[in-house]
């Protein structure tokens, strides 16, 4: 799957003492009867591509594709007011990975990678107070 090989490669770049076990538990927990939505909600700002149950269901990675009319579109990740228990681990724009810093922003057609616990998100503005 898309979102498993990039966020593998995410996870492999980043230097933290994690890196390894989260790796270990995307690889684990893999399975191709991933979530995929087929219709959009009208009020959606962004589709949901794909989505990963992780740790019996406590830890959820997913793949939102970014639509026009998001309203997180340029805004700094710094500025944005995120949620308790919510991680922006990775932008793909144009078959490019980025691992996201405060600077970084959403643009429309972004593949925006979002990690969360005990929280289930169904539109990326979701990730929002």
């Amino acid at each position: 799957g898309f979102l498993l090989s990039a966020f593998c490669h995410l996870s492999a770049s980043c230097d933290s003492p994690c890196r390894k076990t989260l790796s270990f538990l995307f690889i684990i927990s893999y399975s191709p009867s991933f979530f995929h939505t087929e219709n959009i909600c009208p009020s959606s700002h962004s589709k949901m591509e794909t989505l990963y149950s992780l740790m019996d269901g406590d830890v959820e990675a997913s793949e939102f594709i970014v639509l026009s009319d998001c309203c997180l579109l340029n805004v700094p990740l710094k500025d944005m007011k995120l949620k308790d228990n919510i991680i922006v681990a990775g932008i793909i724009r144009d078959k490019e990975s980025i691992i996201p810093s405060g600077e970084d922003v959403i643009l429309e057609g972004d593949r925006v990678i979002v990690v969360a616990t005990q929280l289930r998100l169904y539109d990326l503005a979701d990730i929002l107070r």
